[in-house]
């Protein structure tokens, strides 16, 4: 009989927003994600059209100072530049809703958006290395000291 096994591959799904050009702004994490996000903003001459944005009648997902429109300062505040602030205290699925809407809003065209785990795979530290089906034998050999 002949048995073929696999390590498990560890993966993390990346935050993933696809413009209508074909672009792609990826990161791992909330933080990540949002730095590639003002980075695509800056590169287009966009990022000043961008801040203020808010998420909610008392929130600011972006600002020009970590302070909310309630006075309250940002929980988990990101300084991108001198004017330049994120509150990534938002879930992954905000972050994705937020980036959409603002994109939207400084008129650039979004086809979509998600968490993808199958065509954009980032490696997490520690897990074994991808293994190619071409390096799996029919009869291997037995460990030694195993019973054969």
């Amino acid at each position: 009989m002949t048995s073929v096994s696999f390590e498990p591959q560890r993966v993390q799904a990346v935050l993933a927003v696809r413009l209508a050009n074909g672009a792609l702004i990826t990161g791992p994490d909330v933080k990540e994600f949002v730095k590639a996000l003002l980075d695509v903003l800056r590169d287009e001459n966009l990022l000043a059209d961008a801040v203020p944005y808010q998420s909610g009648s008392k929130r600011y997902f972006i600002a020009s100072k970590p302070i909310h429109p309630s006075e309250k300062a940002f929980t988990n505040p990101l300084e991108y530049d001198a004017d330049v602030w994120v509150e990534c205290n938002v879930g992954r699925d905000s972050a994705l809703k937020y980036a959409k809407a603002l994109l939207e809003s400084v008129g650039l065209e979004v086809s979509s958006t998600g968490e993808e785990a199958t065509s954009w795979e980032l490696p997490v530290e520690g897990a074994p290395a991808p293994r190619d089906a071409s390096e799996a034998t029919a009869d291997p050999e037995p460990f030694e000291g195993f019973p054969t």
